[in-house]
């Protein structure tokens, strides 16, 4: 049997919050469970050492990130001492009858935004307003040559000097947002050309959604690709408590209510913490398969560890701060 990315996936952990690694028992015993799942899906016996060789790569790193952000105490001091230094550098106004959406695309300078960029401009619906958060900190010329072409909806670039955390470039996007719905894009990532009409559409379905994620696969078929798409790392998990920022759409007063985007002391798990408080104040998060994103992933075995790490410390955290190892407490988070 081969496993086809259209498939339907693997069931990813009903809590993924919590660390499931305590022993060199506990890595043995995954990895056996991940053999299992990995021979039913993978006929190449090279292909089945290759995924279980990424998934130590997965395991221990976040295991490692985990425990090091579960102990972490941030200060007031340590999460607000962040110099800006963000500039708008460029708004461009178009008349336009668009959907009041307003799509945001943070960057940090990646070539494959050139792609991002072109594949906005054939979207089947336009959003209102296309918002670039570039913390690159060098000018794009990619950006530049885009802006100046004609376009079907109204354009805001705004450049920040220093590397930001993601919390505060998204803030910043949504201090620039004034429509009802904001969409989420990372520039690794490049929409269907029915990406934003699935997501609009599947999150006016209910006054009580408030956030819809999509589907991501890989536009790189590599191992690193292949891994990532497999768990489906970027969509968020089967329980739905909680989506994800790289391809998503959000009601912005809903985001508003709550206070925003709150500061986190490590890079990601901005998403995790706002999911919990939407969740928190009654409202719901969706999942919509059509939405579609191809997410490219460097061969790299360094970037998986890199990422991984990340993303444990960050869980790590919001474990600390949340108790989310507490049985049930995602009990009722499903949204048909």
């Amino acid at each position: 049997m081969k496993y086809n990315f259209e498939d339907i996936p693997p069931e990813r952990p009903w809590n993924i919050y919590g660390r499931w690694i305590n022993t060199p028992s506990d890595v043995i015993f995954d990895l056996l469970k991940s053999y299992k799942l990995i021979k039913k899906y993978f006929e190449s016996k090279i292909m089945r050492i290759l995924m279980l060789f990424l998934r130590v790569l997965h395991i221990i790193p976040y295991t490692l990130g985990w425990t090091q952000g579960c102990k972490f105490r941030a200060t007031r001091e340590k999460l607000s001492n962040l110099s800006m230094g963000c500039q708008l550098i460029k708004k461009r106004q178009t008349e336009n009858e668009n959907p009041p959406i307003d799509l945001v695309l943070i960057t940090i300078g990646r070539r494959i935004v050139a792609g991002t960029l072109k594949a906005i401009d054939h979207l089947t619906i336009k959003p209102y307003t296309v918002i670039i958060i570039d913390f690159s900190m060098r000018r794009s010329r990619i950006i530049d040559n885009w802006i100046k072409k004609q376009h079907k909806f109204n354009i805001i670039v705004c450049r920040c000097k220093n590397m930001l955390p993601i919390w505060v470039a998204r803030n910043i996007a949504l201090k620039l947002s004034d429509n009802e719905y904001i969409a989420f894009l990372d520039d690794d990532c490049i929409p269907t050309r029915t990406w934003l009409e699935m997501l609009y559409s599947h999150i006016r379905k209910k006054e009580k959604i408030a956030a819809v994620s999509g589907t991501v696969y890989p536009l790189t078929h590599n191992p690193v690709g292949t891994y990532f798409s497999f768990y489906r790392i970027h969509e968020p998990p089967r329980d739905l408590t909680h989506i994800t920022l790289n391809n998503a759409i959000l009601r912005r007063e809903a985001i508003v209510n709550v206070g925003g985007f709150r500061p986190l002391p490590f890079w990601g798990g901005e998403d995790i913490d706002l999911s919990f408080r939407l969740l928190a104040n009654g409202y719901k998060l969706s999942y919509e398969p059509r939405g579609v994103v191809y997410h490219f992933y460097p061969a790299s075995i360094v970037y998986m560890v890199k990422k991984f790490f990340m993303y444990g410390k960050a869980v790590g955290y919001l474990a600390s701060q949340y108790g989310l190892e507490k049985p049930g407490i995602f009990s009722l988070c499903l949204v048909d």
